[in-house]
């Protein structure tokens, strides 16, 4: 990596032509160097590779004599290049965090980045964080989505002139975000890349692709099976509920599908078992949550509807029972009321034929 920092000579001493560097926190190199005397370029160029670890130096132009001349400044005529090979500069320890747990590193100086690099990805299942060179930067990212993953980095120690610590503020952290949308009009609960809407008219649930902004056309071909739970044929008497399909092209995730385990298969258990558990977690989780909607929606909408239609017949049962109780009296009554006009006819036509008797019987 191109050396990006200051170079400063020195002359305000007497070293007795010894040449030495140092470099400060903030990556600049410092070269002593003797007050009364000429410098070989070479020595300086020692100095460097010698005094500072993970530094290199070398002489990439031959104008001028090759000498440093303290009295004429003709250090402008003579080009030096450094060379940082991504070494750290000092021993430095810190403590790595992520969704799924921590680790300290103890990282000794000369480490270069790629070297940092695997040694963070080894452990990556551990923390929830990857690593990789973005360039000559180390960028760390978090193998999970959303306000629950998150990356924490924390210098604990790191030994003298290290510049590992000056670029990481302290207590570092990055905390991810959940993806929003809208779904008709309607906003949809984000969890990491995964979008959820329920509604009366739709219930759906997707996974986005990371970094994917702008908007998504789809065409519902199909509105599952649908249940008639009121008396009236209206969209609130009525509940839908569809199956995806559950095949290996569909189960699965971000990590792949499930048809990806088979042998010879990119996620196969002897190319790479740890995207086969996490494609095998995944599908788990959609067949789980699959069970879970459907037995939810048996609890609460088609067993709670039977009660109530179990209630509704009971209640109407109850009421033809009394309405029939009704009719049974009244008719006993209307049977009573002739009853008693018969036994009152029958009562007066007996007298009347008893009065022509009393008559007969006056005259004789």
């Amino acid at each position: 990596m191109e050396f990006n920092g200051t170079i400063t000579i020195d002359s305000s001493g007497d070293t007795g032509g010894a040449v030495t560097a140092s470099v400060d926190e903030n990556n600049n190199i410092t070269i002593t160097v003797d007050d009364d005397s000429d410098t070989d370029l070479a020595d300086i160029i020692a100095a460097i590779e010698n005094d500072l670890t993970g530094y290199s130096a070398e002489l990439t132009t031959n104008d001028g004599d090759g000498i440093l001349h303290i009295a004429d400044d003709s250090i402008a005529t003579t080009e030096i290049e450094d060379a940082d090979d991504g070494g750290i500069t000092a021993d430095v320890v810190f403590e790595l965090a992520g969704s799924t747990g921590s680790e300290v590193f103890n990282i000794s100086a000369g480490t270069t980045l790629d070297q940092l690099i695997s040694q963070i990805n080894l452990v990556s299942e551990a923390t929830g964080v990857t690593a990789v060179a973005n360039g000559t930067t180390l960028e760390l990212n978090s193998s999970e989505y959303g306000s629950k993953s998150f990356v924490d980095l924390k210098v604990i120690e790191e030994g003298e002139n290290g510049t590992f610590g000056a670029v990481v503020n302290e207590g570092a952290r990055a905390t991810g975000t959940d993806v929003k949308a809208k779904v008709n009009g309607v906003d949809a609960s984000g969890d990491g890349n995964k979008l959820t809407i329920n509604t009366g008219t739709l219930d759906l649930n997707m996974s986005v692709e990371a970094d994917y902004v702008g908007s998504i056309e789809f065409d519902i071909n199909g509105g599952g099976a649908l249940f008639q739970l009121g008396s009236q044929v209206v969209a609130n008497q009525q509940a839908r509920i569809g199956i995806g399909s559950v095949n290996t092209a569909q189960l699965g995730g971000v990590s792949g599908k499930l048809f990806e385990l088979g042998e010879g298969g990119r996620a196969a258990l002897g190319t790479d078992p740890t995207a086969a558990a996490a494609i095998v977690d995944e599908a788990i989780d959609q067949v789980t949550g699959l069970r879970g909607r459907l037995g939810a929606f048996q609890r609460t909408t088609i067993e709670s509807n039977l009660v109530s239609l179990n209630d509704t017949v009971a209640n109407l049962q109850e009421a033809e029972s009394s309405i029939r109780d009704a009719d049974f009296a009244a008719e006993s009554a209307r049977l009573t009321r002739a009853q008693i006009l018969v036994q009152s006819g029958t009562s007066v036509l007996s007298l009347a034929n008893q009065n022509p008797q009393n008559v007969l019987s006056l005259l004789g």
